[in-house]
């Protein structure tokens, strides 16, 4: 080791005497997050087990009215598409259930960031 002014310099230890006292400090808590279930879990619908969502992104998906932006109306002429409610049927998606990206005004594409929640 390095020595300074004739003494040998220790080892630094307070870093990892730190990092240790916050490892035991948390693990408690921890194995308790762990350990406990939820309070009053509710169950999952029969219908989620097995089923295959299909999520729109409604503003490409359809146009109903020729203003080039997809909509609701065009969506909903499109459903058989998604599911024509026959589970013999090979001209769907079979989809079970469906997940609709952002409707709200919004000035992006996307439309996570809505300007008005009461406009679709």
């Amino acid at each position: 080791m390095p020595q300074r002014g004739g003494e040998r310099m220790k080892p630094n230890v307070i870093l990892p005497a730190v990092l240790a006292a916050c490892v035991i400090g948390a693990a408690p808590g921890w194995a308790a997050a762990q350990a406990s279930p939820p309070v009053n879990a509710t169950p999952a619908p029969a219908w989620t087990r097995g089923a295959t969502c299909y999520e729109v992104f409604v503003r490409s998906f359809k146009d109903s009215n020729g203003d080039g932006i997809g909509d609701l109306n065009g969506l909903i002429r499109k459903l058989d598409y998604i599911n024509d409610g026959n589970p013999a049927s090979k001209t769907d998606l079979g989809a079970s259930c469906i997940w609709l990206m952002p409707v709200a005004e919004s000035p992006s594409y996307h439309g996570y960031d809505v300007t008005n929640y009461y406009r679709v």
